[in-house]
This record gives structure tokens, sequence and C-alpha cells, in this order.
């Protein structure tokens, strides 16, 4: 052990006297283990890490399945069946979704809004973690609709952390609620997308009212010593008997299982695997370029070393003593990888909103993106990987040392030690090209999509979100007036142009469904065609420049006591009346109201232009429009176009909305165009951090290309000048070294387009309107890699041209 740790204080004199070699080969590795251990840390947090919940393997998801379509949600009525029939396999199920509530403790002028999971009884004991404080509520209160809430830690420290709140009351829309419970610290389930603060009783009057209304979704955990398989099994016979017994709605429904680890993490699977592939390629490019330096390194001192074994040092000696210095460089490396790591996860939250995004993704029980034990593992493992590497590097070389060979004028193993790092060079080369291939395919398809037509315009309009309290606003006379009294008010604020509101904002996260058929064609419910509903005002259309294809538009005239009417987009008319046309034809849907229940028959009176609903890359849904003059909304998105953008019209929106009703929640006003750019929030990060990494690549890339071609060109000093010396022009030897730069370049490009097949259906799933094979794509690659090439190459040929003929006759 002495012996090893002097061997490591002698590397680490020999290492500082070179610092350029030194610090090169730090940052390298820095670069390489840091970007690693950031990818794996994210990767862990949000896609291998464990759930935190006791025994969590045992916990499921449970959903619908069609023969047409994807996993569906479920209805409450099915899913108050599955708990029946499920008793035996599942020890505890519970059925959940969000709703955004204002949030009160009767002392604020105005609540603020919170995310509320609105649950059946059991959610918390399912998952294993009952409060903490006081309980939960029973299956009576969630069947009685009890007013009372559990509580979050996060929001119960928020509001004091007063023990003596548990038994005290808080306003969840100005309705007074019990606080039963506060919940263990760190505990969350996501739902939708969205982590609530609090969780209140699922309403059964209305969420039950009808089987086909599928908008929860089920959690369950198996019961002792039953297998997913039998669960999943008992699931499907418990379907089986809801689709004999209710044809109408559940005639081609079935059900299945899948473990919440999947159901929660599974949507981070492609773009975390893109992203660690891309990791690990980049820490490649950089071993191979400290493996690059650590030959300069070794052919630079190779004549000190030969005089060691020609004196008698062993081979192992010699492999030791190199092994340390690559010991020491990897220990330096991975500390400042750790820093660099570091530095990264501290600047991701600061950087997406720079990028298009809002947070890191709501996923539940994802650690915190930090370095711990775990990701420290990580690094040692590549760490260990670096230097058995240089080791085995080092123990090469030290085979060669040879007095003999190294004291010749010409060195025979100095062409072998130049193909080896050539080859080197090559991987270099492949990976980076398949890291840029990568990067220009994400980058196309990310332009593709901002020039993809939303259907609706953005600039100069302005949204805020809005929800009323149910104990004021407890008919729908009121909701109606509500809405067109605000907007006369917003449209009349100086420099607004129009205004509009509509449940259903376009790109905004939130999409509304529901059945639809022509007036009295009686198809049963399980078959009946789904549709994008939105419920919108008149101004609306005008507002976002939605253009008016068919018909008219909405009137204030269309009120409760007139005929129903509704717009549809082009895609309803292209899909569902493609002959005919739409326009005055009747349909039944199944959403309904006091004034125009489920099934009423609906008069299309205008077609309007398509807009892209759930996002950018999603072809355009058959929609419907309601109007808010007859179906009344208690939340919705408000839009004014305007035309002044100063701080002051913000302010006006939000007197406006003060002077409508005074204690309602304070609103934040927004661009549109933050929509349609957060709704690209994820793609853009990937991109981001994919051309980081592909950057960096090159430059790595470069320096293993110029290292190469310096080194060679400086082997071939000698032949240089005596080419010159025999006639040869300036120009003719710096191609030499010019086209054994390319053929390098050559090399690698055609290694990294083979191995780009290996990736192209995990790149491909991440793109839109753009091809895996994209020429344009590959062809701008070969130009960069070439003009990379040709830099990388520019000083190492100028200085052969340069080369003083004369040497090869004092030779």
């Amino acid at each position: 052990m002495p012996g090893f740790v002097s061997d490591l204080t002698h590397a680490l004199r020999i290492l500082l006297r070179s610092p350029t070699l030194t610090l090169t080969a730090v940052i390298t590795l820095a670069l390489g283990l840091g970007a690693n251990a950031a990818m794996f840390s994210a990767t862990w947090a949000l896609l291998l890490s464990p759930l935190p919940y006791p025994e969590a393997e045992r916990l499921v998801s449970l959903f619908g399945t069609r023969p047409d379509r994807g996993p569906q949600q479920v209805s409450l009525l099915d899913f108050l069946d599955w708990r029946e029939a499920g008793r035996a396999s599942f020890s505890g199920m519970a059925a959940f979704r969000p709703r955004s509530f204002g949030l009160g403790t009767g002392r604020e002028p105005a609540p603020e809004v919170v995310q509320v999971g609105m649950t059946t009884a059991g959610l918390f004991e399912t998952l294993g973690a009952p409060p903490i404080r006081g309980r939960s509520f029973t299956e009576k209160e969630e069947v009685d609709e009890a007013p009372v809430v559990v509580l979050s830690h996060r929001l119960w420290r928020r509001l004091g952390g007063d023990p003596g709140l548990v038994g005290g009351k808080v306003f969840l829309n100005e309705e007074p609620r019990t606080v039963l419970g506060v919940l263990p610290e760190g505990f969350e389930i996501p739902m939708q997308g969205e982590l609530p603060e609090a969780y209140i009783p699922l309403s059964r009057a209305d969420y039950g009212a009808s089987r086909g209304a599928r908008s929860l979704e089920v959690v369950a955990r198996l019961a002792d010593g039953v297998s997913p398989e039998a669960a999943r099994s008992a699931l499907a016979t418990a379907a089986a008997h809801l689709a004999k017994e209710h044809p109408d709605t559940n005639a081609k429904l079935g059900a299945d299982l899948k473990s919440l680890h999947e159901a929660l993490r599974g949507e981070n699977r492609r773009p975390l695997l893109l992203l660690t592939g891309a990791g690990l390629l980049l820490f490649l490019i950089a071993c191979t370029n400290v493996v690059n330096l650590l030959l300069a390194h070794f052919l630079s001192r190779s004549r000190a070393t030969a005089i060691r074994a020609a004196l008698g040092a062993r081979t192992g000696q010699i492999a030791r003593h190199f092994t340390a210095q690559g010991i020491v460089l990897t220990l330096l490396g991975a500390a400042a990888g750790l820093v660099t790591a570091r530095l990264c996860l501290a600047a991701l939250p600061l950087a997406l909103p720079l990028l298009g995004g809002a947070a890191p993704p709501a996923v539940a029980g994802s650690s915190p993106l930090r370095l711990d034990g775990v990701v420290l593992l990580f690094t040692l493992g590549l760490s260990l990987l670096v230097t058995a590497l240089l080791a085995l590097v080092s123990t090469s070389l030290a085979r060669r040392a040879d007095l003999q060979t190294v004291l010749q004028s010409d060195d025979p193993r100095s062409g072998s030690r130049s193909r080896l790092r050539g080859a080197l060079v090559v991987g270099q080369i492949a990976a980076s090209t398949m890291l840029l291939l990568t990067a220009g395919l994400l980058l196309r398809s990310f332009l593709a999509l901002l020039a993809a037509n939303p259907g609706f315009e953005t600039a100069g309009i302005l949204k805020f979100g809005l929800g009323l309290p149910e104990a004021r606003y407890d008919t729908e006379e009121k909701l109606i007036a509500f809405h067109r009294d605000l907007l006369r008010r917003l449209a009349e604020i100086p420099g607004v142009e129009s205004a509009g509101a509509i449940a259903g904002l376009p790109l905004g996260g939130q999409e509304f469904r529901t059945w639809m058929q022509p007036a009295g064609a009686g198809i049963p419910k399980a078959d009946r065609p789904g549709v994008v509903l939105a419920v919108a005002s008149d101004g609306y259309f005008r507002t976002l420049a939605i253009p008016q294809v068919k018909g008219r538009g909405f009137r204030p005239a269309d009120v409760p006591g007139s005929p129903p009417v509704l717009l549809v987009n082009q895609a309803f008319e292209r899909t569902h009346f493609p002959r005919q046309g739409a326009m005055g034809q009747r349909i039944e849907i199944g959403w309904g109201s006091d004034a125009f229940p489920a099934g009423t028959a609906w008069e299309i009176v205008g077609v309007v232009g398509d807009t892209r609903q759930a996002s950018l890359e999603e072809e355009v849904q058959p929609g419907i429009y309601l109007p808010m003059s007859q179906y009344p909304v208690d939340g919705c998105s408000y839009t004014v176009r305007a035309v002044r953008s100063d701080a002051g019209l913000a302010q006006a929106i939000r007197e406006a909305v003060g002077a409508q009703d005074g204690q309602l929640e304070s609103i934040e006003v927004r661009p549109l165009s933050d929509v349609v750019r957060e709704s690209l929030g994820d793609r853009r990060l990937l991109l981001a951090l994919i051309a980081l990494f592909s950057g960096v690549a090159l430059l790595l890339t470069a320096v293993g290309i110029y290292g190469v071609t310096a080194w060679t060109a400086l082997q071939r000093d000698r032949e240089m000048a005596l080419r010159m010396t025999l006639g040869a022009q300036a120009r003719q030897v710096a191609r030499l070294v010019l086209g054994q730069g390319l053929g390098l370049a050559l090399r690698g490009l055609l290694l990294g387009i083979a191995g780009f097949f290996l990736l192209q259906d995990l790149v491909a799933s991440q793109l839109y309107d753009v091809d895996a094979l994209d020429p344009l794509t590959l062809g701008i690659v070969a130009f960069l890699l070439g003009a990379t090439t040709l830099l990388a190459c520019a000083v190492p040929s100028l200085r052969v041209s340069r080369t003083d003929p004369m040497r090869a006759i004092r030779g």
C-alpha cells in the first residue's frame, strides 16, 4: 500500500509538469462524467427509482380497454362494481381525479388556487400512507359527500403547521370544510399531471350519474398471495359481466392493469433513454480523447521509459507507473465531473423557463434531481471503467518499451501507434455522428412543430383562468350572467378589441370529450363516436381569429329558452357529414344541463376552422362547441385581444374581474403564446440537452482529430521535408495531411451512420413530420463534420507546408 501511494504521489508530480495535458484530460473527463452523472440523476429520479410507498411492487393501475382505442379512464359506476367484484383480489382500491379550487381560511380577502384531489375513500390506506395527524374520510362520508378535507403535509405547513388545524375549518370555493387529517411529509400521488395539495370525497352526484362518463384514474393494491395475472383475470371477468349487464355503455369495454410504477413513469422512458444514450456516447468520446492524450504522453516519455526497461525495470512496474497517472487523472476528472453535474442540476430549474418549460415533470415519488448515493455509485462505476481502460492502455504500452527501438532514428512502431490513435478518432467521429444526427432530427422536428398551424392566432392576445364558487353561483342563470357581464367589462377596457371565453382552451392541457350521434339514430352507446367538446362565448372565435367557414356564430339571443345550437369544426364535418354537409344537421350529445339534458338534439348552425386541441403534433380531432350563453360552466379561460401591451392592461383586466366579483381568487394574466410555448416545453428541453451534448462531442472530436493529425505530421516531418527537397509543392504536402484527416472523418461518418440504425426507432418516437433517415439532416451533419475536420487539420497542415527542406539533407 505505501508503494502504491508513492506511485500516486509520483504520478501527480509528473502530471503537474505537463499542465496543459493534465488540464485537458481533467476537463474532458469532467464533461463526460458530469454529463452522465446529471443524466443518470434524472433517469433515476424520473424512471428507475422505486415508488415511495410500502410494498410498492404490489400497487397497480386499473384502466378500461377497447379494441379500437388505447387505455380508457374509468367511470365511477364501473369502479364501484370493480371494487365490489375484486375484494378477493385486491386489498384496497380507490378512484380519483384532480380539480382546481379556491382555498381560503376565512382571513384572506381573496383565496389562492390549489389543486385538489377528488377521491373515493381508502386512497391513502391503499397506498400505505394514512394521515400522520387525524384520519382520512370514510366510505360513508364519501357517499354522503361530507364537507371534509385531508391536507397534504406541504399545504398544512404553508397554512402555519398548527396541530390545532385538524378539526378546524378551511374554505374550498368558499364552502367550509372540516380538516380531518394531515398526510405524511413527502406523500404525493399525481393525478392527470397535477400534484394535489388537498383531498376531498369524490362527488357521486357529479360523477356517478352516467356509466359512460369516464374521467377517473384507479389505483389498487394486490391482496396477499394474489399475482398480477390472477388479478387481471378477475378484473377481466368483472368487465365481461358489466358488458353483458350494460350493453349500451360497456359492450366493447374490457379492463386491464399494469404496475403503478409503469403507469406513472412509463411515459418518461423513451426521452430519458435517448438522453442516457446521448450521455454514454459523450462519455465514450471523452474516454477516447483521454486515451489519445495518454498515448501522446507515453510517446513523449518513451525514451525515458525505454531506458528504465533497459536498466531492469519490469513491465509491471512500468505499467503501474502509468496506471497511477491514469488513476490520478480519473480521480481529478471524477471530482470535477461531480461539480459539473451539481452545477447542471442546479441550473436545470433555472433554465427550464428559458427553454419553454415550467418545472420538472410531476412524477409520483420522483427523487429530487440531486447527487444522492445511487448517482455517486453510478459515477464511481464509470470512473472505475475509465481507470480500467487507462490501466489496459498503460499495460499495453509498457510491454512495448524497448530501448533499441526508441533510440533508432525511425521508430517502426510509430505507424502502429498512429493507426491505433486514428482508430480511436474514427470511433469518436462515429459517436459524434450519431449525436449530431439525433440533434439535427430533433431540431428539424421542433421547427416543424413551430411551423405547424395551431388554427388560431396568439399575437396580441392575453389569457387568464377563473373558477366560480358553487356556494354563490349555484344556478345556471347566475353562471351565464357572470360570464356575460365580465366579457362586457373586458371589452370596455381601453385598447381591447374583443374578449372571449372558453372551457377547453386549445393546447391548455385540458380536453373534454363526449359521445354524439345524429338525432334519432339509435346507435348503441358503446358504439357512438367520440368528439372533443368545448363551451365557448360568442366572442371567442373572433378574438383568436378562428375563421367562420360556414353558417353563423353564436349570438346573444342563444339563451336557455331558445332552441339549442352548436358549432362544429371542419374535421367534424369531414368525418361525420362528408357528403351532405353539417349545416342544419341535428345531433345528440352525452353532455347535458338543466335546460338541455343529455340526449337533447342540438342544431349545427355553423362550421368553424380546425384548431389543434391536445397538442401541436396530434391530428385535429372532430370537435363541437356549445354556446356559453346556453350551457353554463363554473370555470373557464378568458381571452383578450388588445392593441396595447403595456403592464397597465393586465392590471385593468384584474380590476375588471374585481369589479365583477371582489371575492374571487387573484388571477394570473399571461400571453396566449405562453400556452403554445409551454406545450413544447418537454421537446425544447430534450432538444437543448441533446444539442449541448452534440456541441461538446464535436469539440472533443475536433481536439481528437487535431491531436492525431498533428502527431502524424510530426512523425512524418522528415518524410515531408524530403518530399519538398525533391520538388513537392507546399500545397501538395499540406494536402496529404488534410487527406488523412478527411479520410478519418469519412470512415467515422460511415460507421456513425451504421450505428445510428440501432437508435433510429428510439429517435423516431420523438420526431414529428421528419423521417429518421432524413437525407437533408444527413447532408448537414456530413458537411459539419467535414468543416470541423478541415479546421482541426488546418494548423498541422500549415505547419507541415512550412517544413524546412534542409532537415532532410541534415538528417
